[in-house]
């Protein structure tokens, strides 16, 4: 088991994990190999379905990694494959299932259900919520990307499932995943730092401004655009803190914060619903008081709303949070 201190940094990271897997990458456009280990009776498949990835429940959830012979009784699609990488002494890849109907409603059930990610982040082991998150982000790209963008003709999958080319051979475009990139901040002035919700949030869940880069247009000018557009602040000091890939579709989050000019906020209605400053201690008695809720443990916001908040000598938020797994 890991200590307290380190478990923020832990769910922040599921997503990243992937320091442990060996991408292989280099094996990408062996043909043969990649045959070979998809035939292999050692590899191990990460099943998708509808988005979702299969979970076992026994005990804790964990993640289900099967091999081709437990997958031959249902209908996966096979031209899916994605390599994945390697760890532990085994091969990894991603693969989707088709089950449509009410027959196959609930496929491979007894192995584990089917769940969204984001249901059981918070208690998976890092491992495990890499190798999902990775399967499902490109499984999904796969899906949005059957047919080419430039002609409309069909693409197959080429380079271990890392590169799709149009069929047509007038055309012949490769398409590669693609990450969709979003900023962060979390906006202080003096002793306080600022929170916010938009209307269509669950009532009282209070996050931090965040919005995507648009066309060329840097992280940090972003940083500036949203919060502007958001609350008519001006900021100054703004500094990288981390990063962290979002699996929801397929989004990477980059983590800011920045200082403001001034405490004066002019909210955008159209964009969010309330914004407010909190102070530590207005934070600890909004918590308390069940006043707000903050975002999930597997979030960059939370990660970010915690350091600054520990930072004070409040003590720790997974505290107050009563999160001390």
């Amino acid at each position: 088991m890991c200590n307290n201190s380190t478990l923020k940094d832990i769910y922040l990271y599921y997503a990243t994990s992937h320091q442990t897997l060996n991408r292989l990458s280099e094996k990408r456009s062996c043909v043969d190999w990649f045959q070979s280990q998809l035939n292999d009776d050692s590899t191990r498949f990460i099943p998708i379905w509808q988005t979702k990835n299969l979970t076992s429940m026994k005990t804790v959830p964990s993640c289900v990694a099967l091999s081709r012979h437990e997958l031959n009784s249902i209908d996966v699609n096979w031209n899916s494959a994605i390599l994945l990488g390697e760890m532990d002494d085994c091969i990894y890849f991603g693969i989707e299932v088709i089950c449509e109907g009410e027959r196959n409603s609930e496929p491979l059930t007894s192995y584990g259900v089917f769940c969204d990610l984001k249901e059981h982040a918070p208690v998976l082991f890092p491992s495990d919520c890499g190798l999902m998150s990775y399967a499902r982000m490109m499984i999904d790209w796969q899906r949005q990307n059957r047919y080419c963008g430039v002609c409309g003709h069909p693409t197959r999958s080429t380079e271990s499932g890392h590169v799709l080319k149009c069929t047509d051979e007038a055309c012949e475009k490769q398409h590669f995943p693609g990450t969709d990139m979003a900023v962060i901040v979390l906006v202080k002035y003096e002793d306080k730092c600022l929170l916010a919700r938009p209307s269509s949030w669950p009532e009282r869940r209070y996050s931090l401004l965040a919005g995507f880069v648009e066309p060329a247009e840097s992280f940090e000018d972003a940083v500036r655009r949203e919060v502007y557009e958001e609350t008519g602040l001006e900021l100054s000091e703004i500094q990288f803190i981390t990063s962290q890939p979002w699996p929801f579709p397929n989004s990477i989050m980059i983590g800011y914060t920045a200082e403001a000019k001034t405490i004066s906020i002019s909210v955008d209605k159209a964009e969010i619903q309330d914004a407010r400053w909190f102070s530590r201690g207005d934070l600890q008695s909004s918590i308390q008081d069940s006043i707000i809720d903050l975002p999930s443990i597997t979030s960059i916001a939370y990660h970010l709303i915690a350091k600054w908040y520990d930072a004070g000598n409040k003590g720790a938020l997974d505290t107050l949070l009563g999160r001390n797994l």
